[in-house]
């Protein structure tokens, strides 16, 4: 009995050990699956770094040497992901994941509990505000009723400015105040005018960032501030050419925060608003940015200016409305697809199996897609993957009427580069003369862009 209560306590020990030896330590509940992705976060791109298996929903995880202090971001299934900051400590959490954001529970990590409290703070006050908006704009003010919640309105927006104003004055060393601070909007004055309110805040919408800090860099923080600030100029009442000049002040007043504090954070931003307005095909902002912001520098390296004059030539090129350059590939079926078509639509798509967006979108663009009479439309695969085996591993899923390809050159692929490929997922919808008729970005853009055509219902 006494040796089976030592082997009893040393078998716990080394558990103990063996657990201690990870600094996460998770818990998913409802997870729909049973793994977790762990990605990095750089701005908008998002890097891939391990797949960790779990045990009803349990699972223990440690960052490698190389991983960045910063925001990692864990996968369980169907994209609701779990953000949670990686300061070289231990991390224990239990969170629900159907709702990631509110039930989050953080058991050790003081990082990620003051991150959790502002942020779900921050999504309670918001939550309420809007149901008591919406009724206040519906109810009759001279409903008795209506008083009552007018002063709960008030109330709740009392709270949260006193609660901002403590999250604001929160030490920025750590990287959840650094966070924290970033996120949150420099007040109005009061005595402000409503007709000068919109300019104020364009002026002093990023006053809490601080664009020399190179953590602002392991999070998101930028690409959705980025995003925001570009909000502040949409009319849907100007011209597109209109609305591209808004767009442009908008990109100076951007760059003045940011200009000239640290190279590495500028190229972020200049980068994130060449990508987001070249999806939205506004051409001649993107022209602006790269001639103003990147050949205008005098100390722009020539390696980065020539790519950049490039992908402006390419987006020319591929822009909707144009013909595809020609091109020859085999698939792996043996099969020769070049320019000729024999369906009357066509579709290709430029993935990667390393490529989070990619493989996290590809279940519903493979449901869009099997909707289609597939007389009507042919799809074409080309993989920039390296690497054989994680290829063919990624493209298990894919209906066996698509046509793929790889011919595992990366980004130095032959259709790659005549196709002027910078991102994945990117995808082309063509007709049988093999003009681009749209190019979205994700499986919503995808659906519609079937609908418009008479492909999907």
């Amino acid at each position: 009995m006494k040796n089976l209560i030592i082997a009893l306590l040393v078998f716990v020990s080394l558990c103990s050990c063996a657990q201690n030896d990870f600094l996460f330590n998770g818990e998913i509940q409802n997870s729909p699956g049973e793994e977790v992705i762990v990605m990095s976060l750089y701005g908008d791109n998002v890097e891939i770094l391990d797949t960790v298996a779990t045990a009803d929903g349990q699972f223990l995880y440690s960052p490698g040497p190389a991983v960045s202090h910063g925001v990692l971001r864990l996968d369980a299934g169907n994209r609701n992901y779990i953000d949670l900051i990686y300061d070289g400590n231990p991390l224990d959490f239990v969170v629900d994941y159907n709702d990631p954001l509110l039930r989050m529970e953080i058991t050790e990590s003081d990082e990620n509990r003051l991150w959790y409290r502002y942020r779900q703070s921050r999504e309670s006050f918001e939550r309420r505000l809007a149901v008591l908006g919406n009724a206040l704009s519906y109810y009759p003010d001279n409903d008795p009723f209506y008083a009552t919640m007018q002063d709960e309105y008030l109330t709740i927006l009392e709270d949260q400015e006193i609660f901002m104003d403590e999250m604001a004055a929160m030490d920025t060393k750590t990287m959840a105040g650094f966070l924290i601070r970033c996120d949150i909007m420099p007040v109005i004055p009061q005595e402000l005018a409503p007709k000068d309110q919109l300019a104020w805040v364009k002026e002093h919408f990023y006053d809490n960032i601080d664009f020399s800090d190179d953590r602002v860099l392991y999070s998101d923080i930028l690409p959705k501030k980025i995003i925001e600030y570009l909000k502040l100029y949409a009319n849907r009442n100007l011209s597109r050419e209109m609305l591209e000049q808004e767009y442009m002040k908008s990109v100076d007043h951007i760059m003045s925060f940011v200009g000239g504090k640290n190279d590495e954070v500028e190229e972020m931003v200049i980068n994130h608003m060449i990508n987001g307005f070249q999806q939205l095909e506004f051409q001649d902002v993107v022209t602006y940015i790269v001639n103003e912001y990147v050949l205008g520098n005098t100390c722009v390296d020539e390696e980065r200016k020539a790519t950049l004059e490039e992908r402006i030539e390419g987006f020319d090129k591929m822009a909707i409305g144009k013909i595809i350059p020609d091109f020859s590939i085999t698939t792996t079926k043996g099969e020769n697809i070049t320019q000729e078509s024999n369906t009357p639509y066509r579709l290709i798509m430029f993935w990667a199996s390393w490529c989070p967006h990619c493989m996290q979108d590809m279940p519903e663009i493979i449901s869009n897609l099997n909707e289609v009479d597939q007389k009507q439309i042919e799809v074409i695969t080309v993989s920039v993957d390296e690497v054989k085996e994680e290829w063919e591993e990624a493209k298990k899923g894919h209906p066996g009427w698509w046509k793929e390809s790889c011919d595992l050159k990366g980004w130095n692929g032959d259709m790659a580069n005549d196709f002027y490929i910078y991102a994945t997922p990117t995808i082309l919808l063509l007709d049988r003369s093999g003009k681009i008729l749209s190019k979205p970005v994700n499986s919503g853009q995808l659906k519609l862009a079937l609908q418009q055509e008479g492909l999907l219902p």
